[in-house]
């Protein structure tokens, strides 16, 4: 019953004759996001550099810029060609990567787990332009607040002569960050009530100043402790070492400081990129 009775909604919206004098509608989107990641991600690649120049490691750290999003808005008509758009949504990025490399006799395999979930809250101002009597471009421009939380899981295996011992960190953090975005969509009208979306939107966000709970936990046959707290932040820092400069991130309490080490300050998430969404939106009146 509950089936035939979402079939027969889409079918009354999509009978109805393509007329529109709506003063509110309701977008309902999904699809994928890119963020460039900023200080965590040149962080990774720089460890991963650092591995490759001084120990040969196999594999690179990765970041997790692609991610897949979901977002909702309620449009305000103030005109026919344009309305006031209030909005949210949420997104998320994971991915693990290891690598591998070995130093003196003994084996050793990192894995680096980051993941970023942002949940935007946004205000946007749309202009629609015609084209033909069912399809129209939307322009907007907007802004708002981007509610992030950042996990970082990290762990490290030493191997040799048939002895092994682990090393795990976890770290979660909450922080919220403002921003910019603008896009362009098409509409292309079913009926007066209903329209299939596609949108691409740009933004600027960053996010800073990360600080957190974390634990860390050593298993295996070298060591056993468990250890934590909720006083660590996120550090940036490029560090020189052999003549080369790699960019680096560290978790701990205090700011790094020491020599060869230069621009320590704060990690930054950067959110600057892009999202692509398809879906519907709904004129409710």
């Amino acid at each position: 019953m509950a089936k035939k009775g979402v079939f027969l909604a889409v079918a009354l919206l999509c009978a109805a004759p393509i007329v529109s004098s709506q003063t509110i509608g309701l977008k309902l989107m999904g699809g994928g996001g890119y963020a460039l990641g900023g200080d965590l991600a040149k962080g990774l690649q720089g460890q991963s550099d650092y591995l490759k120049a001084a120990f040969a490691a196999t594999d690179s750290y990765k970041f997790p810029k692609i991610g897949w999003t979901g977002t909702g808005e309620i449009l305000f008509y103030l005109g026919p060609n344009f309305a006031v758009g209030i909005g949210a949504g949420y997104e998320q990025h994971v991915q693990e990567s290891s690598v591998g490399y070995s130093i003196a006799g003994i084996d050793v395999k990192e894995t680096v787990k980051p993941a970023f979930n942002v949940i935007p809250v946004l205000g946007s101002l749309h202009l629609f332009f015609p084209v033909g009597s069912a399809v129209k471009i939307d322009f907007w421009l907007g802004g708002g607040a981007y509610l992030t939380q950042l996990k970082w899981n990290s762990s490290y295996v030493i191997s040799i002569l048939g002895l092994s011992g682990a090393d795990a960190y976890a770290f979660s953090s909450r922080r919220t960050g403002y921003g910019a975005q603008a896009g362009l969509g098409l509409e292309l009208a079913l009926s007066s009530k209903l329209a299939l979306v596609l949108n691409v939107t740009g933004r600027y966000a960053q996010v800073s100043g990360f600080i957190g709970d974390w634990t860390e936990t050593g298993t295996g046959d070298f060591w056993s402790f468990t250890d934590g707290g909720s006083d660590h932040a996120v550090y940036y820092y490029d560090w020189t070492s052999a003549g080369a400069t790699y960019p680096q991130i560290e978790f701990r309490p205090d700011k790094p400081s020491g020599a060869g080490l230069a621009n320590v300050r704060e990690a930054k998430l950067d959110l600057n990129g892009v999202t692509a969404t398809i879906g519907f939106k709904i004129n409710l009146f």
